[in-house]
This record gives C-alpha cells, structure tokens and sequence, in this order.
C-alpha cells in the first residue's frame, strides 16, 4: 500500500488536524503495514537507572547507552500531570521533536472533585458523574483542560506546531483509576471522553492525535471495543495498555487479536501504547531473553501483533527500578539482540526516516538549523510507584 493509498485511507478524526498531524497519522499507518514498529521510552531523557537530565537535552538516555550509543527512542512518552503540577515539559518536548522524536503524553489526572495531588487512584466523589456541563465537578475539570492547552500550545518550533499523540483516560477496563470501570459506567465515560476531546479541538488544538487505550483488551473485549468505545470522531490510535509475567506473550496475541481488526474495520491505527514486564525488575527472576522470546518474538510472528505501529515500555528511575536494562542486568544481553532486529525501529532508522513526518522534521532541522539539544527545565519522580509491590 502506497503512502497516498494510505493518506487517503488513514486520515485524523479531527478534520481541522495540520498537516504535520496528518503527515505523522500517514507514517504510523504505513509502518503497521511493514511488520516493523517505533520503540518508545518513557520520560526516555529525562530519566535513568543512574541519571536525572534537568534540561532534556538528550545528553544521556539508557535506552542509547544500553545499544552503546547507536540507537535513540523514535517516541517519547510524557505524563501531563508533570505540566499540571508546576513541571512544564516543553524543553522535553522541543527536544524530542527537534531531534526527530513522535511526542505522545498520557494523563494520569488528579481527581477533579477534590482536586487532591496524585489523585488518580482516588475515586471519591465519582468524578465522572459530574464533569459534563452543569456538573459540580465541570469547572475544576475545564480548569485541568485549560491548563492542557496552555501547555501544548507551547510545543512550537520555528512556527511548527509539534504533533502530539495524547493518551486520555487510558486503562479504563482496569479498576485502578477514577475513570476506570469500578467508577463510571460506560454511557458517562463515553460522554465526559468526547467532551473533554472537543473541549481540546475547540480551544485551537489541532495537532492531537487521540489514542484510545483500555488495559487488557482480550479479557474485556465487549466493554474496551463496545462499551466503551468513544466512537471514531473521537479516536485515532486504537491501542491498548498491557504488563504481565509469565503468560505475557500469550496474553499479547490474545489483546492483538482483539484490537487489531477492529482497529482495521474503523481505519485506525493499532498500537500498544505502554508495555513491559510487571513491575520492570521482575523480568530479572523469569527469563534472561525475556526481551527476545516474550516481547519481540510474538510481535514478529503473529499477524495481528505484527501490526503494531509502536509501542512505549516504561520509565527507568533507579538501579532496582527500570523497564529497561543495562550492562550487567539480567535481560540486558536480550535487550541488545533485540533492538538489533530489523523490526524494531528506532530514530534514524531509514524505514522511518523515509516517511513523511520524519522527513519532514529532517528538512526543517536542515533549513532552520535547528539544534538536537536545548537548556532549562526540571524533572521529578511521579510514577515510580509502578516498581512498588
């Protein structure tokens, strides 16, 4: 399938989206075509077993220290609560994109009723009930909205708007956050998913690509693709959210199966958006190849997992906590085999490379003289509770 064939197929929900957007939905396309996908890593430089980067600069990542300098992450992951909460990520975004980086952010949301930090766990209130208009929960919520525009009207570069991949109210099959299942039915999700999404577009965001992403779709396939399903207006990446242990190769074929031709019938794009071992170092008491035979082995062989554009494994934050390993860890010599494959796609891979986004970004570095390195910023610890037993 050409690019055009693509771009006339895959085109973004919002029909304002810039041409930047649609050029980056148009390469994610053609790559869940070519049995290859971006490798993503979270808060990938900014963040590190050994290292925290204030600036963003791309002067260390573990993912480019674990492949001895050769390879960067081809997508960057952000949290918005980091924005939210006094820590602007422009000077990470800038930097990610001026290098050549696809920007995708999730939200882990502070509970808009009692406005409590690190709140998303928190369900007090049923927040979801009294977003929408008239809600008592609407102005604390446009409020939250707001602040997410003013931030992601920041990432511009030399008069280009960066492309943004967002994540929104990720997980909701799972019971963990306020806007998960043992919080919300799904009518009210639904509804308070399309607000919060026109709220964004209305507000001038037209660089968002949505990504929509239940937890553990094969166990909950009527609720992540009916029930819950915001609807294609509102929905670009069709994606899901999976850890797990022993049975996770199975596990991912399972969710695979259930995504990807759904994702096909809606003309979306199929993705898993964040992955890895359950709580990162218990992949060091399993299998010393784990990345090798559990993670890219299926992705590989199977027809639907196969067809993933990308997927993003998690932040590193210390020597006992971390997604990916370096020198002297246990799965580190099957990461290495790993992001050798051809199929594992990473920056300045010419697969990537040669598509429109990309390309795109090479000639306005190229033309602008744009530098791959930026100063100023500050960075924190939210999310290492992932490693918490």
């Amino acid at each position: 399938t050409t690019i055009d064939e693509l771009a006339a197929l895959y085109t973004p929900a919002d029909p304002k989206a810039s041409e930047l957007t649609k050029e980056l939905y148009t390469s994610l396309a053609k790559i869940s075509y070519s049995k290859s996908f971006l490798f993503g890593h979270q808060n990938d430089q900014t963040k590190g077993q050994d290292f925290r980067d204030s600036t963003g600069g791309h002067y260390e990542s573990d993912l480019n220290t674990a492949t001895d300098g050769d390879e960067w992450a081809a997508l960057y992951g952000f949290n918005l609560w980091s924005a939210l909460n006094g820590t602007s990520m422009e000077h990470y975004v800038k930097s990610a994109f001026m290098k050549g980086g696809v920007i995708e952010v999730e939200w882990e949301a502070d509970n808009p009723v009692t406005g409590e930090k690190l709140s998303a766990a928190d369900c007090t209130g049923n927040p979801m009930d009294h977003i929408l208009e008239g809600g008592s929960a609407n102005e604390a919520w446009t409020g939250y909205l707001d602040n997410v525009v003013e931030e992601i009207q920041t990432y511009v570069v030399d008069d280009v708007q960066i492309p943004v991949m967002i994540r929104l109210f990720h997980e909701a099959t799972g019971t963990w956050y306020w806007w998960g299942s043992s919080c919300v039915n799904s009518t009210q999700y639904v509804k308070v998913f399309q607000y919060t999404v026109d709220y964004l577009r209305d507000a001038g965001l037209n660089n968002l690509l949505v990504i929509y992403a239940p937890a553990k779709p094969s166990e909950y396939k009527e609720e992540a693709l009916y029930e819950l399903y915001p609807g294609d207006d509102y929905v670009d990446i069709m994606a899901w959210d999976r850890y797990g242990t022993t049975k996770y190769s199975q596990e991912l074929k399972e969710d695979a199966h259930a995504i990807v031709p759904f994702a096909d019938e809606h003309y979306k794009v199929p993705a898993l958006a964040e992955t890895g071992y359950y709580q990162g170092t218990m992949q060091n008491t399993y299998d010393a190849d784990w990345w090798m035979d559990s993670f890219l082995k299926p992705i590989v062989e199977n027809e639907y997992l196969s067809r993933i554009a990308y997927t993003i494994t998690w932040t590193d934050y210390a020597e006992d906590c971390y997604w990916i390993p370096l020198e002297g860890d246990y799965t580190y010599d099957g990461f290495v085999r790993m992001s050798k494959s051809e199929n594992v796609l990473f920056l300045d891979d010419s697969d990537w490379v040669n598509l429109p986004y990309a390309n795109q970004i090479q000639k306005a570095r190229k033309k602008e003289g744009w530098s791959r390195r930026l100063d100023a910023g500050n960075s924190g610890q939210h999310g290492a509770w992932r490693c918490s037993t």
